[in-house]
């Protein structure tokens, strides 16, 4: 299979995506399950967001909102939350912002390139919805004609470098940076010992040397 530089459909083996809701729920529960996290499900207004986008983001990005506290994955992989809650950032705003920038900066839209940044007025393009410690940035490929649990991760560690692109729902691309060797360039599985869920102003469970 010939694959465009700087994108890699994740193929597997052993977990054939499907792309349905139950296969969703099997990588939630992984998600779930490696880090140990529990709490009760949170109730989330998703109106304003969906209003905002004019449709509605992957349903597994909804149940990790609501299954996990607003922080950092492994204190590294940051979820950008629907709305402002404790985090500097939300999905709606950090996506206004750069609408705005685009219009601000003529030469700002390059930085998207080829994808283009989604609009209402666009059929397709990216919404940020993540970001980690090292200017790493990740995004859904948006696309009305497309059910939003198809819509692939499109990632790349800096602004300078290529995209990569896995044709994967959140859930699992954040599972497989969190705890898969193999998921290169993106992969912190080991350096943080298990994987973890740090919230927003909360000390690391050991100290840092």
């Amino acid at each position: 299979m010939n694959t465009p530089t700087g994108c890699y459909p994740y193929f597997r083996a052993v977990d054939v995506v499907s792309w349905n809701g139950d296969m969703d729920q099997i990588w939630m529960d992984r998600l779930v399950a490696v880090t140990g996290w529990q709490q009760e499900r949170q109730e989330i207004d998703w109106g304003p967001v969906e209003e905002g986008f004019g449709i509605s983001p992957p349903a597994d990005y909804k149940d990790i909102c609501a299954l996990f506290a607003p922080g950092h994955f492994s204190a590294y992989l940051e979820v950008l939350r629907p709305v402002g809650e404790t985090s500097s950032r939300s999905l709606l705003d950090s996506w206004k912002y750069d609408l705005q920038l685009c219009v601000q900066y003529p030469r700002t839209p390059r930085i998207y390139e080829p994808y283009g940044l989604y609009g209402r007025s666009e059929n397709s393009g990216l919404i940020h919805w993540g970001s980690d410690q090292t200017e790493g940035d990740y995004y859904w490929l948006a696309d009305h004609s497309v059910d939003p649990a198809g819509w692939p991760v499109i990632a790349r560690k800096d602004p300078a470098e290529e995209w990569h692109r896995f044709d994967v729902p959140t859930s699992e691309f954040i599972y497989r940076v969190l705890a898969d060797p193999e998921f290169k360039p993106f992969t912190v599985a080991g350096q943080m010992g298990q994987p973890f869920l740090l919230p927003y102003g909360q000390p690391l469970p050991w100290p840092v040397e």
